[in-house]
């Protein structure tokens, strides 16, 4: 399965000099590359899921709600590592993102 997000690395000075045609080109294809390693990535879960509900295992479809309250327990657990500033930090931006997201 391909990753869900192409990865591309090109020298500054090489991009700079390149035309913008090229530029185009370049990043076309890493549009279409996401694309397809998405639609595979899509692909195989939904597979995998099939497998595991022919083996027997039970999906489990969490409600928002639910889904907010696992959220909110994980960010109890994180906060006993508060008191180093970059796992402080680290936890304030999951807290916000969780926030932005709709979770909490």
């Amino acid at each position: 399965m391909g990753a869900a997000n192409e990865q591309f690395v090109v020298n500054r000075d090489i991009w700079n000099e390149m035309g913008d045609d090229l530029k185009a080109m370049v990043k076309t294809a890493l549009v279409a590359a996401n694309g397809r390693s998405a639609a595979e990535g899509e692909y195989l879960i939904a597979a995998a899921w099939k497998d595991a509900i022919e083996y027997g295992i039970v999906e489990v479809n969490w409600t928002a709600a639910d889904g907010a309250t696992w959220v909110g327990y994980q960010l109890e657990w994180m906060q006993q590592f508060a008191d180093d500033p970059a796992a402080g930090e680290f936890i304030d931006i999951v807290k916000e993102y969780a926030e932005f997201m709709g979770i909490l």
